[in-house]
């Protein structure tokens, strides 16, 4: 992404991103005459697609707290390594805000380890690092043009620089491996409780009549996780909840795939599984389209809502800021930088709590659906079948 205050670069710019074209396909498309184009000078094709330009789009909604998130690391990351005599962290000038968009540090001269060596340890520990800034001049693509050129401040800092993480956390503060341990009791429920649906079916309990029992279980999944959901919430108090989704997907699965295939025989059975499978990860991908565009809406709705009783004159509100602000003082920052990072801290709790609140949003009618659906489950008429069903025929 380019921006900049100069429109004639802006104008060549985006002539240069579709091909030197002088007149561009929205402008074409939209004209009431027929136009031409002409390639003033040779162009590239730039142009995102439709997908990345909504993943921006939703991504700028979000930005706000996205820095937030990434000048906090940062802040932690001055905590830590200040008192580092040999390795120098990067300065914010006053009166500039930077967003972090990644972390270098410098090993000065008296560093007992050289940068290699410290990425090499540090990757040891499972953390990725980069070097910090690339010299053109010694790269492979320009070597043989510029093998002569001699640049010692650029090379310095070449050799002695690295960029460590900054990654933005979750909403609860959660690692990805945190995430993924607590799915693994949920997952292991949901195989343990696959053979006795199996047996049950095949003793002839309908498959309506358990698929409407998973939906009911699912439900009450959804409502405790309405409940209990905070900024605060840790991850034992999800435990026992997703032991329940687990029982629930475990009576969900193979009923409703036997239900689908109930009245196939022979070639229509391996179809008939092949279009249940399809549906299903259809049905997956739009389930997930459609709450990521009703988080967003919610998100905004109460992030607006949360603004509306943060009101400035407020003496609550001014001691709060006043508060952390003198926090980040007794760190070191200046005033007003202090002053704009107890602000973005502020600006970060609401929009935490909004994204927690549109979660809860989520799980609350998420459940509401799964009671809707349980009547119309019940109504599927089954084909009677003589003796036991064979759900061999089901994969």
């Amino acid at each position: 992404m380019i921006t900049t205050t100069n429109s004639e670069f802006a104008e060549r710019m985006k002539r240069l991103r579709q091909h030197g074209m002088s007149v561009n396909d929205r402008v074409r498309h939209e004209s009431s005459k027929i136009l031409f184009e002409d390639h003033l000078e040779v162009g590239y094709n730039y142009r995102m697609t439709d997908i990345q330009a909504a993943v921006g789009i939703q991504q700028l909604g979000k930005l706000d707290w996205i820095i937030g998130e990434r000048r906090k690391i940062a802040m932690r990351y001055h905590e830590a390594l200040s008192d580092i005599s040999c390795i120098r962290l990067p300065v914010e000038q006053e009166g500039y805000f930077s967003n972090y968009q990644s972390y270098s540090i410098y090993l000065e001269k008296n560093c007992p380890v050289k940068r290699n060596e410290l990425m090499q340890i540090l990757l040891d520990e499972g953390i990725s690092s980069r070097r910090g800034i690339m010299t053109s001049h010694r790269e492979t693509a320009y070597l043989k043009e510029y093998s002569q050129c001699k640049l010692p401040v650029s090379e310095d800092a070449a050799d002695n620089s690295i960029i460590i993480p900054l990654y933005v956390q979750a909403t609860l503060g959660w690692t990805a491996t945190q995430a993924g341990m607590l799915l693994i009791p949920s997952a292991i429920t949901t195989a343990f409780m696959m053979p006795f649906i199996g047996r049950i079916l095949q003793k002839g309990m309908p498959q309506q009549y358990l698929v409407a029992a998973g939906m009911v279980i699912f439900f009450f999944f959804c409502f405790w996780g309405y409940k209990i959901l905070t900024p605060d919430t840790s991850q034992h108090s999800f435990f026992w909840m997703l032991i329940m989704r687990g029982m629930g997907m475990g009576m969900l699965f193979i009923p409703i795939t036997a239900l689908s295939l109930s009245s196939l025989k022979g070639r229509e059975i391996g179809d008939g599984a092949a279009f249940t499978g399809m549906m299903r990860q259809l049905g997956g991908s739009f389930g997930i389209a459609i709450i990521t565009t009703f988080m967003a809406h919610t998100n905004m709705t109460h992030r607006a809502d949360l603004v509306n009783h943060l009101d400035v004159t407020n003496p609550v509100v001014q001691n709060r800021v006043v508060a952390i602000q003198h926090g980040y003082m007794a760190k070191g920052h200046p005033e007003n930088i202090a002053l704009q990072e107890a602000y973005a801290s502020l600006d970060h709790s609401v929009a935490r709590q909004a994204q927690i609140l549109s979660y809860m949003d989520v799980f609350l009618y998420t459940g509401i659906a799964f009671l809707i659906c349980i009547p119309f489950v019940l109504l599927v008429r089954r084909k009677k079948q003589e003796g036991k069903m064979d759900l061999s025929s089901a994969h």
